[in-house]
């Protein structure tokens, strides 16, 4: 009954580094994107 009780409390462990893994690779390649988008833009300006 415990390790059914520790493979769960791992999952959800585990579970929630894969959200903040997955929400700061969401961020880390918006932030790539508008950076191009932003250095493109003033290459154009130019």
């Amino acid at each position: 009954m415990d390790r059914i009780i520790n493979t769960l409390g791992l999952c959800i462990i585990a579970s929630k580094y894969a959200i903040v893994l997955l929400m700061a690779g969401i961020t880390f390649s918006t932030g790539v994107i508008a950076a191009e988008l932003l250095y493109t833009g003033m290459e154009n300006s130019e």
